[in-house]
């Protein structure tokens, strides 16, 4: 080649540089010639671990706060009468317990509340409503105690914890708490929540917590 055609190095050079930046940009290219997308590593997926499952005390302890809600407290009483409302009040018109827990001769429970809630009259209802027996009052006891309750056949009704289970997963009395109407605060978790932690403790052995903790 004759000196007249022959490209000076610094514009060879340049030439090179231009290039590599080029396909840089452009992306790389396939083997068949066709250039490959970039991957932004904005779009890139992180996936977190799953969270640890709770303890069968954790899971009590879920399950305590439920109970000591007022939506159970109220009907899980100590005294001679119901509470009512959100501050556990007194039931009014001097309503009383009653020698089989659903009222007095002549002012049964069920005179006014029926097996559903009452939006109208503002009377809250569920099938067999009534008060739960002294021996299921839960008023005044520490997580330990009210487990050691759940457990005792002769304070629970007779009941396994497979039965208890059964019984705060589908009795219609327990899912009014959750659906209780006229703007009645809910228990602190779901119900779905509240089941699933009372079959894990079951499941777990049914331990009983330390002794004056108060879950809330």
């Amino acid at each position: 080649m004759s000196d007249s055609f022959r490209v000076p190095p610094r514009i060879a050079l340049l030439g090179v540089t231009a290039l590599a930046v080029t396909a840089l940009v452009a992306g790389p290219v396939s083997c068949a010639g066709h250039r490959q997308p970039n991957t932004p590593r904005s779009n890139m997926v992180t996936v977190a671990e799953p969270a640890a499952p709770l303890s069968a005390t954790e899971a009590f302890a879920t399950v305590a706060r439920v109970l000591r809600h007022p939506r159970c407290l109220n009907c899980h009483t100590v005294t001679d009468f119901p509470r009512v409302g959100d501050d556990g009040d007194p039931h009014r018109m001097n309503v009383r317990r009653g020698p089989d827990n659903h009222g007095p001769a002549g002012l049964q429970c069920s005179t006014c509340h029926q097996d559903r809630n009452q939006p109208e009259a503002n009377v809250p209802g569920a099938p067999h409503w009534g008060l739960a027996p002294l021996s299921m009052g839960w008023e005044g006891l520490d997580d330990r105690q009210l487990a050691e309750n759940l457990q005792n056949r002769a304070m629970n009704g007779d009941r396994s914890l497979e039965d208890l289970h059964h019984h705060v997963a589908h009795d219609p009395l327990v899912l009014w708490a959750w659906d209780a109407g006229a703007g009645r605060e809910a228990p602190p978790v779901d119900h779905a929540a509240f089941a699933e932690a009372f079959k894990a403790w079951v499941d777990g052995g049914a331990p009983l917590p330390p002794a004056g903790v108060t879950s809330y």
